[in-house]
């Protein structure tokens, strides 16, 4: 993925007082986070995660500890960091004192979906098609919009609801001929995280003329051809 996750408490007034932990996260985890202390980097690998005590980005010697950026990991599965207040607490700990909390960030690290490419159709074929379909993609797990700079017709239906089970129908005979691009985005997938987008084509062509139907006749002089 071609993006940064920032580990930041939601919903807090002034300084945030408190730290990082990974607790959890899917078996054929390596237990390395790539961790840096602002945006731009530089990242260092902190292993050995997920551990209740290892506070995510210590060893990297970042001051705010409250406030971290990761590189998203690489292995499909739930993720569980959780931000334990204050900073003198543990996740085992956590709310046990007076004035102690804690908030889970929950990050799910998805298979991405491979991208489709694009698909033609002659404007004289009579069929339902699926843009979801066509794409490998559901209705439930993507957003859908045409791509900037793509041309469009009402007759693809991208506003019906996911549960009617028309969204995204069309039939190549009512759409007019030209060149069609639909993004599809993951829904409540990070900003910036570009491999949770594809993009399909649909090419709506003219039909090839085959002329008309003909007729002729000629006279033999009865001698069989060589």
């Amino acid at each position: 993925m071609s993006c940064n996750i920032r580990l930041y408490p939601l919903n807090v007034s002034g300084t945030p007082s408190g730290r990082w932990f990974l607790t959890e996260a899917p078996v054929g985890f390596s237990g390395t986070l790539s961790v840096s202390c602002t945006e731009g980097g530089p990242q260092t690998n902190e292993s050995g995660y997920p551990d209740d005590e290892q506070v995510i980005g210590e060893i990297t010697g970042c001051t705010d500890l409250f406030d971290i950026w990761i590189q998203p990991p690489s292995t499909p599965g739930e993720y569980t960091f959780v931000f334990v207040s204050p900073d003198t607490d543990l996740p085992e700990s956590c709310g046990e004192g007076p004035c102690g909390s804690c908030a889970e960030y929950i990050i799910t690290v998805v298979a991405a979906a491979n991208d489709p490419g694009t698909v033609t159709f002659c404007v004289t074929e009579n069929s339902e098609e699926n843009l979801y379909t066509l794409a490998g993609v559901t209705c439930t797990n993507y957003d859908i919009d045409y791509s900037p700079n793509s041309d469009e017709d009402v007759d693809f239906d991208l506003s019906s609801s996911c549960a009617s089970g028309d969204k995204g129908n069309f039939n190549p005979l009512d759409i007019s001929i030209g060149t069609y691009n639909f993004t599809f985005t993951r829904i409540n997938s990070l900003e910036d995280c570009d491999d949770c987008i594809i993009t399909l084509g649909i090419v709506i062509e003219e039909g090839i003329s085959a002329g008309s139907n003909q007729e002729f006749m000629y006279c033999g002089d009865g001698v069989a051809p060589c």
